[in-house]
């Protein structure tokens, strides 16, 4: 064979080996990886993207979509982000971190009737603490005081005074409604239940009050 046609046949070798090279997928693994380091390192444009190559390749992979969806939140695109945290939540509806990513995107793309009948749903399906508390404060946000009060007290009734959080969330709404007396008092029980909470005592001092074993009150449970 002579020069010419050898130097022919080696450059068709060598674009046939480059095209096969850009033709190979990257492992899942491999993909996976990237997304979670470039979001890690607030690289959200370039989580979204490696994020949308885990969706194509595997669309029924909650945790992609879940992926997906919170960087696009990060980047400022709720109705995508919405998009892909409502399949996450249809494939897996058991994580609550999808529940509250899937409300934040609602809520950030002006979905506030989806939103609120979602969370009367899962509130009435579930009827667990976190439902009740979550019902409460997007309900707070739109201004709807009357039904957050009611899911906060819900909240605090099914958590029947075993933790501090249903009461500081009660506090919290209290205080956005100007109500002192009462989110003093929501303070007071919640102290009850942990004498040394960090939270509880700093919120107490901040209202002017001093925290102590004889401000605590018992939790009311009505």
């Amino acid at each position: 064979m002579d020069a010419p046609r050898r130097l022919a046949l080696t450059l068709l070798v060598a674009c046939l080996s480059t095209l096969s090279g850009c033709n190979q997928q990257r492992p899942i693994h491999v993909i996976r990886a990237a997304a979670e380091a470039a979001y890690d390192k607030g690289d959200y444009e370039l989580a979204r993207l490696e994020y949308e190559q885990l969706v194509e390749r595997y669309p029924g992979d909650p945790t992609a979509r879940y992926g997906l969806g919170m960087s696009c939140l990060k980047v400022n695109d709720p109705m995508k982000a919405r998009e892909q945290l409502a399949i996450a939540y249809e494939v897996d509806p058991t994580r609550d971190e999808v529940i509250d990513a899937y409300c934040v995107a609602l809520y950030e793309a002006k979905e506030q009737d989806t939103l609120m009948t979602f969370l009367r749903r899962l509130s009435l399906e579930r009827g667990q603490i976190n439902d009740f508390l979550r019902l409460g404060i997007y309900a707070a946000k739109i201004g709807n005081a009357d039904e957050a009060l009611s899911a906060f007290k819900t909240a605090k009734r099914l958590d029947a005074g075993k933790s501090t959080k249903p009461l500081i969330a009660l506090a919290d709404f209290y205080g956005s409604v100007n109500d002192k007396p009462n989110q003093v008092t929501s303070l007071r029980q919640a102290l009850s239940i942990d004498l040394r909470d960090p939270e509880v005592n700093k919120r107490i001092r901040d209202l002017g009050e001093i925290p102590g074993p004889s401000f605590a009150m018992p939790v009311d449970l009505e």
